[in-house]
C-alpha cells in the first residue's frame, strides 16, 4: 500500500534538519559575538587602566580581535577542506559503521537491499545502538528493497540465488528477515514515545547506491554484479560533497515515491468488512502476496465468518471489492511457508482474496 505516510512527515523531517543547521549557525554567531565583546571590553579597560594591567589587557584584547578575524575568515575554508575528504575502505567495516552510528547526534539513515547489520554477530549490538540513538533524540530512517519486487528477483539472480549452491543469496528472504527483526524491535523493545522517530519503508525500485549515514557523513557503495555491496569498496564521504548530495537526493526521491510503503503497511492489510444489513467495520489482517494474489490469516475475520455467510472486503478507500475463497490443499504449504518467512510462525487457516 503506497503512500502510507502523509506529506507532513517529510515536511517535519525537513524542518527538523533546518532547525539543526540554524542551531549550528547560532552557535557560531554566539561564539563570534562573545569573543568580539570580550575584545572590546579588554581594549576599553586598557584605556582606563595603567601600568602592568594596561599592557596585559591591551595584549589580550588585540589577541581576541585576531581570533575573531581568523575564525570568521578561515572557518568556512576549513569546513570546505573537511568536506572534501574522501576515505576509501576495502569493504563495509560493520564494526566501524556501528561505532559511527553510536556517535550520531541527529540523523541515522540506511538505504540497502537488505542490511548485514542485522546478521549475526552484529544484530544485537545494532539494535541496542538504534534504541539508544532514538532515546537521545536521533531520527532513524531505513529504506530497504521490497521483498516481492522484480528488482529483488533480479538481484537474487545476480548473486546466484537461483542456483541454490554455496554462497548463493535469496534476496527476498534476507529482506523479509530484516523486516521481521525491525518490526519486532519497534513493537517489543522501543517505548511508544520514541516510535515516531523510527521509520522503516520498502521500495520496489533498486537503490542506485548503498548508504549508511550518520549525521552529515556516510559510507556509500555501488551494487556490483555477482557480489554483495558491503563486500565491495566503500567511500566515506561528507554529504555536502557532490557525491554526497547525489546519494542524499537519491535516498529522498525513493523515500517519498508513491510506490514506497511503510513497515506497518507491509505487515498488515487494512480492510473494510461489508455485510448486508450491517454497518461496515474496519479490520487489520496479516497477509502475504503470491503472484499478485493476497492471502490473509483468518484470525482477524473469525468473528465475522462465524456469524455471517456473505462477507465482502475492500480497502478503506473502497477502490476494489473482494470475496473470500478457501485456499486449495495443494497450495496450502506454499502460503504457510510464505507466512512463516514473513511473520516468524505459520498459521492454521488462510483465505484467498479474489477481486470481484
Amino acid at each position: 500500500m503506497p503512500g502510507a505516510y502523509p506529506a507532513v512527515m517529510s515536511d517535519g523531517w525537513m524542518r527538523s534538519a533546518a532547525r539543526r543547521v540554524l542551531r549550528h549557525r547560532r552557535r557560531q554567531l554566539v561564539t563570534v559575538v562573545v569573543l568580539g565583546l570580550s575584545s572590546v571590553a579588554m581594549l576599553v579597560g586598557a584605556h582606563e587602566a595603567g601600568g602592568y594591567w594596561r599592557d596585559l589587557m591591551l595584549n589580550i584584547g588585540a589577541s581576541l580581535v585576531l581570533v575573531v578575524a581568523s575564525y570568521a575568515i578561515f572557518d568556512s575554508v576549513f569546513e570546505e577542506l573537511r568536506a572534501g575528504r574522501v576515505v576509501e575502505h576495502d569493504s563495509l567495516d560493520r564494526n566501524l559503521c556501528l561505532r559511527r552510528f553510536g556517535e550520531a547526534h541527529s540523523t541515522l539513515a540506511i538505504m540497502e537491499t537488505w542490511t548485514g547489520l542485522l546478521e549475526d554477530p552484529f544484530a544485537a549490538r545494532f539494535l541496542d545502538i538504534l534504541r539508544e540513538a532514538l532515546v537521545r533524540g536521533v531520527e532513524v530512517r531505513i529504506l530497504l528493497l521490497s521483498p516481492g519486487s522484480i528488482a529483488a528477483e533480479e538481484r537474487t539472480r545476480e548473486l546466484g540465488g537461483e542456483r541454490r549452491g554455496p554462497g548463493a543469496v535469496d534476496v527476498a528472504r534476507e529482506i523479509e528477515s530484516n523486516l521481521l527483526q525491525l518490526h519486532r524491535f519497534a513493537r517489543e523493545r522501543l517505548p511508544e514515545q520514541f516510535r515516531d522517530r523510527f521509520e522503516v519503508r520498502v521500495t520496489p525500485n533498486m537503490p542506485s547506491v548503498q548508504l549508511y549515514r550518520w549525521d552529515q557523513k556516510a559510507l556509500i557503495s555501488f551494487f556490483p554484479l555477482n557480489e554483495r555491496a558491503y563486500d565491495s569498496s566503500q567511500l566515506e564521504v561528507f554529504l555536502n560533497t557532490p557525491v554526497g548530495r547525489f546519494v542524499e537526493e537519491d535516498f529522498e526521491t525513493k523515500w517519498e515515491a508513491a510506490d514506497t510503503a511503510d513497515l506497518a503497511a507491509y505487515m498488515r492489510l487494512e480492510l473494510t468488512v461489508a455485510i448486508p444489513g450491517e454497518d461496515p467495520e474496519e479490520v487489520s489482517c496479516e497477509f502475504v502476496t503470491i503472484n499478485g494474489d493476497h492471502y490473509i490469516s483468518v484470525a482477524g475475520l473469525g468473528y465475522f465468518l462465524d456469524r455471517f455467510d456473505d462477507v465482502r472486503l475492500s480497502p478503506p478507500a473502497g477502490e476494489r471489492l473482494w470475496r473470500l475463497s478457501v485456499v486449495a490443499r495443494d497450495h496450502f504449504e506454499e502460503v504457510e511457508l510464505k507466512f512463516t518467512r514473513k511473520y516468524g510462525t505459520g498459521r492454521d487457516t488462510f483465505l484467498r482474496l479474489i477481486q470481484d
